[in-house]
C-alpha cells in the first residue's frame, strides 16, 4: 500500500471558501459605503506620534497576553521563560492571522509549546483556559460599559460599574471552581482518569487564584486594546467617546470569533 499524502477534506475547502467570498462581500459593502476622499485626507494628516503611541500599547498588550498565559501554563510544569512565552504568543498570532481557520494560532502555540503528545495536550488547555479569561473580560468590559451608557454614568462611577462586574464574574469563576473541585475529588474516589495526560488540568479546579490572576490580566489586556483604538481614532483626529469604545472594541471582538469570515476579516472592520 503507497503512502498517500493527507488531503484537507471538501466540506473543509468549501467552508474556507465559504468564509473567504463572505469576507470579500463584506469588505465590498464596506467599501461602497466609504467615503473615501475624506479617507485620504485623513491619513495625509495622520499624526504619527499617536500612531507609534498606539502601537507600544498594542505590543504591551501582547505583553500583558503573554503574562497571563505563563501564569495559567507554570503550575501545569511548562517552565519556560516569560521571553518564551511572548515569542510563543507572536507566533500564534502571525500564523492566528495567516491560517483560514479560526484556532490555526492557537494550535500553533500548543504544538510550540509542548513537546509531545501527553504535554501538547496539557499546553492545548492552557491556551484554552487563556482563551476563556480573556473571553470573561471582553464580556465583562462590554457590560460595564453599556450599562454606563444606558444609565448615563459618567467619571469615577463608571470604573465602580466595572468593579461591580468584575466582582460577580470573579464570583461565578470562585463558584465554578468550587463545583470542579468537588467533582476532581469524586475522581479519585473511585480511580477513574488518574493516568489520563489531561489530569493535570485539574490545577484549575483547586486553584482558584490562578483563573482569578488570568482575569485580572485579561482586564489589562482588553483594556490596553481599548486604549489602542482610542489612540489610532485621535491620530485620524476622529472624536470618538472612550466609553463608546469601551462598548464597540470587545464587541467587535466577540463579533469577529464567529467562524463565518477568514479570520473575522469584514465583520471587524464593518462592525467597528
Amino acid at each position: 500500500m503507497s503512502d498517500a499524502a493527507p488531503v484537507t477534506s471538501p466540506p473543509r475547502r468549501f467552508a474556507g471558501l465559504l468564509r473567504a467570498c463572505v469576507s470579500g462581500a463584506l469588505l465590498a459593502l464596506l467599501a461602497t459605503r466609504v467615503d473615501w476622499p475624506q479617507v485620504a485626507e485623513s491619513l495625509g494628516e495622520v499624526r504619527l506620534e499617536l500612531c507609534g503611541a498606539a502601537w507600544l500599547l498594542y505590543l504591551a498588550s501582547q505583553a500583558a497576553s503573554a503574562v497571563r498565559w505563563s501564569r495559567l501554563a507554570r503550575p501545569l510544569g511548562f517552565d519556560q521563560t516569560f521571553a518564551q512565552f511572548l515569542g510563543l504568543y507572536f507566533v500564534g498570532s502571525f500564523f492566528g492571522l495567516c491560517l483560514p481557520g479560526s484556532i490555526g494560532g492557537d494550535v500553533v502555540k500548543a504544538l510550540r509549546l509542548g513537546r509531545d503528545t501527553p504535554t501538547r495536550i496539557l499546553a492545548g488547555g492552557t491556551v484554552l483556559a487563556d482563551r476563556l479569561a480573556g473571553l470573561t473580560a471582553l464580556l465583562v468590559l462590554a457590560a460595564s460599559g453599556m450599562i454606563a451608557l444606558r444609565w448615563r454614568i459618567a467619571g469615577p462611577a463608571v470604573f465602580a460599574v466595572g468593579a461591580t462586574c468584575s466582582a460577580a464574574a470573579l464570583g461565578i469563576i470562585l463558584v465554578m471552581t468550587r463545583v470542579g473541585a468537588r467533582w476532581q475529588r469524586t475522581r479519585r474516589a473511585t480511580d477513574l482518569g488518574r493516568a489520563k495526560p489531561w489530569s493535570k488540568l485539574a490545577v484549575y479546579a483547586t486553584r482558584p487564584d490562578l483563573l482569578a490572576q488570568a482575569f485580572a490580566w485579561s482586564l489589562v489586556v482588553q483594556g490596553l486594546n481599548v486604549a489602542t483604538v482610542f489612540v489610532l481614532a485621535r491620530a485620524l483626529e476622529i472624536d470618538v467617546p472612550l466609553l463608546a469604545l469601551l462598548v464597540a472594541v470587545p464587541l467587535v471582538a466577540l463579533a469577529a470569533t464567529v467562524p463565518i469570515t477568514l479570520q473575522g476579516i469584514g465583520v471587524r472592520e464593518g462592525g467597528l
